[in-house]
């Protein structure tokens, strides 16, 4: 998994009867419909991909690294063409940050994630530029639809044009922001460790017998370990930070104890889990630490960025409703029929 290795177990197993399914077919065709059309949907954008011979920029996507930040000339780079229209970064990471938040440095601010926006907003070129092709665009409720657009994009242009208007971030101010959060950036205590793992206690005690007689512990793990994976690296877990261990502390007390506690270097009494019995080894603590601020600067502007620029837009919205005077019709709105149950 993500986040290591899991131990499932299958509870119970359900197969439904004729009567069942008489109950829920018409959940299961809607379920069905759905499914469908999204496959319809893949296959035709797949086809409309290569019809318009599409392709993405994917080794600038690579570039960015984890940065959800972006230079002037970066913004305006074009990544793909579809359907006559261009594709810029600027409209990937905006629909990155609109739907995933704006935190650097995890996955979802990597490669893979941006490259996934790519082609969605290709995807919606291409079908966009199709639809026009086939005449829906005169479509009365297309028609109608595009006023409204028209109207949310002059909106979003007018806000844009807000945000656009925020001074930009002074280096004290980061500097600032930086120093009255410093719990934002600290890296907790971390340590490279390994385990060996046996069935039984009695085992556990044989190997480090034998350890202590000039054994490797490596070899041993390789040869007797139950954890394949580790096994295979010697033992060799990597580095595991107090914030890993305070999460298997919650299921494996002992366990963590073993890994957060032990002398550098020494090799623990055998301690228990669900999955046997572990020998643990640790090398010396490195101490929790702070991110210095030149590694963090772009992260903390651009968070502080987009706070400010919302906030004015916010303002702006503000001081608009106090120019008008809104009223409402409550003898029609008592005409409008309650929603059914």
């Amino acid at each position: 998994l993500e986040l290591g290795y899991g131990v499932l177990q299958v509870v119970s197993r359900q197969i439904a009867d004729e009567a069942g399914l008489t109950a829920r077919r018409r959940e299961l065709g809607e379920f069905l419909e759905k499914q469908l059309k999204a496959q319809y949907r893949h296959h035709y954008v797949v086809q409309l991909r290569a019809k318009g011979k599409v392709t993405i920029d994917e080794d600038f996507l690579k570039s960015t690294g984890l940065r959800l930040t972006a230079t002037p000339d970066e913004a305006k780079k074009v990544i793909a063409t579809a359907g006559g229209k261009p594709i810029r970064y600027e409209e990937v990471l905006e629909q990155v940050m609109t739907t995933v938040g704006n935190k650097e440095g995890g996955h979802f601010s990597g490669a893979s994630v941006k490259l996934e926006f790519s082609w969605a907003l290709v995807d919606r070129a291409l079908l966009e530029a199709a639809a026009l092709e086939r005449g829906f665009g005169t479509n009365p409720a297309v028609e109608e639809a595009v006023k409204r657009f028209e109207r949310d994009e002059v909106a979003r242009a007018a806000a844009k044009q807000v945000r656009a208007s925020v001074p930009p971030l002074s280096d004290a101010e980061i500097a600032s922001w930086y120093g009255q959060h410093p719990a934002d950036f600290l890296r907790p205590a971390e340590r490279a460790c390994s385990h060996l793992v046996v069935r039984e206690q009695s085992h556990a005690t044989g190997m480090r017998a034998r350890m202590e007689r000039g054994e490797p512990f490596e070899d041993l793990a390789r040869e007797y370990s139950l954890d394949e994976a580790t096994g295979q690296k010697g033992g060799v877990i990597g580095v595991l930070n107090d914030d890993r261990l305070s999460v298997l502390a919650k299921t494996e007390p002992q366990l963590a104890a073993a890994f957060k506690d032990g002398k550098p270097n020494q090799v623990s009494a055998p301690t228990a889990s669900k999955l046997g019995w572990h020998l643990v080894r640790c090398g010396a603590v490195t101490p929790a630490s702070t991110v210095p601020l030149p590694q963090v600067r772009e992260g903390i502007a651009a968070r502080l960025r987009v706070e400010r620029e919302t906030q004015a837009v916010v303002h702006h919205l503000e001081k608009l409703r106090g120019q008008v005077v809104i009223t409402r019709d409550t003898a029609a709105l008592s005409r409008i029929p309650p929603p059914s149950p």
